[in-house]
């Protein structure tokens, strides 16, 4: 078995990291200087400290969000919804892809990564299959 690769580990990191709903632990995965890029907003979020804050006005509103088409869902639905996704990851280099498909709640979609540094530095979603991610 290879040993994973740098980039591999800081994905891996940081689904660790969503799984907690800490805004602070997430976006402490992210450089500095971090740009991201999604389907579901008009703008990027640039800078660690924006995406933190981004979060924790998201976070909150997008597991009410959940709870409420899924009323089945347990109280973490973090952990419902990676107790049921499976994971595709291709990476090369400084660059990864995490493609992601989660049948419980119908969500399915595609994360890109360039990593430097231990960090992410960009990331672009693209996610369907709840109104929360637009």
């Amino acid at each position: 078995m290879s040993e994973k690769t740098a980039v591999e580990k800081v994905m891996e990191q940081h689904i660790e990291s969503m799984l907690t709903m800490d805004p602070k632990t997430i976006a402490a995965d992210y450089a500095e200087d971090a740009v991201i890029i999604m389907s579901a907003m008009d703008e990027p979020i640039v800078g660690r400290d924006t995406l933190e804050k981004y979060l924790e006005s998201f976070l909150p509103n997008a597991l009410k969000q959940l709870a409420e088409e899924h009323p089945n869902l347990s109280e973490n639905a973090m952990n419902d919804f990676y107790s049921n996704v499976t994971f595709k990851k291709i990476i090369e280099g400084d660059y990864g892809m995490l493609i992601f498909d989660e049948p419980t709640l119908g969500m399915r979609g595609v994360e890109t990564y360039v990593v430097k540094d231990g960090k992410i530095a960009l990331e672009s979603v693209d996610a369907q299959g709840s109104d929360i991610l637009g």
